[in-house]
């Protein structure tokens, strides 16, 4: 494809951890990038919280600012990228984004599970783009799979690992035999569980993935705060499935739906050895021939 002349110019909310790893990855995949997206693409501006801070290998030619106005007034920048997390004031700054023209990329699940209408009624009349791939599976492209790869097809059930801290902790319980505290304090110590876990482990983090996810594959509005939530720190040994090849393969048999007309949400941990493929810990949606009820595990 032939490069076109226009620079697409790109402005970060957040640089940190995750706002650095998209510079890296923008500047070691710069060619491949552009070659497929027939335009050069540029970082120019980055909002940070400590200006002090070093950053030795931020490339050369990006502002840093404290300003968000920096940003999102910006006529250069044609596209915020917002990797603050968070619901404010990262909610605010998407939706003054797409007011000032400005198609966004956001990884916020947060916010895009409770303001989801209000920000895409916002791109609608300002007729810009909102995409939201890496607020639900990290890398895995399973949202533009949803959206567009299975455009012409009516879905009926979803199974899926939303969350990797439980995922771990549930693992190493039923296959080493650990107890919760046990599982915890080891995932903690690897770095796969925060010092502070209970968004993961009280179910929030599945519920707001599967509220988006729900949404695009059922095509109907699910509303986080809908979604009845029940986290994994009530599970213990002796709720564990056997350790045995049929436990870890059997598979909930879901009926499948003649009519949809009722939706209603839940998250909730596994209740026996049939519930999921065990260990995975899993999304599925139950269609009947009245009502799809969506279990988040």
């Amino acid at each position: 494809m032939a490069k076109s002349k226009e620079i697409i110019e790109i402005g970060l909310l957040g640089l940190g951890t995750v706002g650095q790893g998209v510079v890296e990855l923008l500047e070691r995949n710069r060619p491949l990038i552009e070659s497929r997206i027939g335009a050069p693409v540029r970082v120019v501006v980055a909002l940070v919280r400590d200006m002090n801070k070093p950053r030795p290998d931020l490339p050369a030619g990006i502002e840093l600012t404290d300003d968000p106005a920096r940003v999102l007034e910006n006529p250069r920048v044609k596209m915020v990228v917002e990797l603050m997390g968070g619901f404010e004031p990262a909610r605010g700054y998407i939706l003054r984004a797409i007011h000032a023209g400005k198609h966004v990329v956001t990884a916020n699940k947060a916010v895009m599970s409770r303001h989801w209408d209000e920000i895409f009624q916002a791109a609608h009349d300002r007729q810009v783009d909102v995409y939201l791939e890496a607020a639900v599976g990290g890398g895995i492209p399973c949202i533009q799979a949803i959206n567009d790869g299975l455009a012409a097809n009516r879905i009926e059930n979803l199974l899926a690992i939303l969350n990797g801290t439980t995922n771990y902790i549930l693992t190493k319980m039923a296959e080493d035999g650990k107890s919760f505290k046990e599982a915890l304090a080891e995932a903690q110590k690897k770095g796969y569980a925060e010092a502070d876990p209970s968004y993961d482990l009280d179910g929030h983090d599945a519920a707001q993935k599967l509220a988006i996810l729900a949404s695009i594959a059922f095509d109907q509005r699910i509303c986080v705060e809908d979604i009845q939530v029940q986290g994994i720190r009530e599970i213990s040994l002796r709720r564990m499935p056997a350790r045995s090849w049929a436990a870890r393969s059997s598979f909930w048999r879901w009926p499948r739906p003649t009519a949809m007309t009722a939706l209603s949400c839940a998250w909730r941990p596994p209740s026996s050895p049939r519930t999921i493929p065990w260990p995975r810990w899993t999304m599925s949606t139950t269609p009947s021939s009245s009502t799809a009820t969506r279990w988040a595990m």
